[in-house]
């Protein structure tokens, strides 16, 4: 599935830690925590304990629909953050 649209928050109590919402081009949404700049379990440190840290609500048959409805919310209030207060990343 293509991915419509992404949007990063950095948190506010770690510097390089962010989630990102994804939405699909079916409408789906994927939540990921990132840290710096990579999916948590994307990079292979060596830890047995690392795993994405991915979750997704779908559109079709699916059975969270406030919750979808929510995470939309969602993706627009981290754009008009990312506008109104924007926060980097630290490297």
């Amino acid at each position: 599935m293509t991915i419509k649209d992404s949007v990063d928050r950095v948190g506010d109590m770690h510097p390089n830690r962010a989630l990102r919402i994804l939405q699909q081009s079916d409408g789906d949404i994927i939540l990921v925590i990132v840290q710096d700049g990579y999916a948590v379990g994307e990079v292979d440190t060596g830890n047995p304990n690392d795993r994405s840290a991915q979750v997704e609500f779908c559109v079709s048959g699916g059975k969270s629909r406030n919750t979808h409805a929510a995470l939309l919310a969602l993706v627009e209030a981290i754009k008009r953050d990312n506008i109104e207060r924007p926060i980097r990343a630290r490297s």
